[in-house]
C-alpha cells in the first residue's frame, strides 16, 4: 500500500508521507527516493543535489534532534 502523495508544480515535485514513527517515515523516504532514482535513470535525467530538500515533521517529538539518514 502506497501511503505517499505527490504534488507537482512546473518543475517542482513534492512527495508526502504520513506514518506513526520516525523509523517508518525513514523507510518510506528510502522507498520514495529509490523510485525517484529509477525514474531519473530511465528518463536520462539528473537531479540537482543543491536544490533537493528532504524534511521530516512528526508529532511524537521524543527525539527532537534526530536526523534523517539519506544517501
Amino acid at each position: 500500500m502506497d501511503t505517499t502523495h505527490h504534488f507537482l508544480y512546473a518543475n517542482d515535485l513534492a512527495k508526502t508521507a504520513q506514518e506513526y514513527t520516525f523509523s517508518e517515515i525513514q523507510q518510506i523516504l528510502a522507498h520514495v527516493l529509490n523510485k525517484l532514482d529509477r525514474y531519473y535513470v530511465q528518463n536520462s535525467l539528473k537531479p540537482n543535489p543543491t536544490k533537493m530538500q528532504v524534511t521530516a515533521f512528526y508529532l511524537k517529538n521524543e527525539h527532537p534532534r534526530k536526523e534523517l539518514k539519506i544517501r
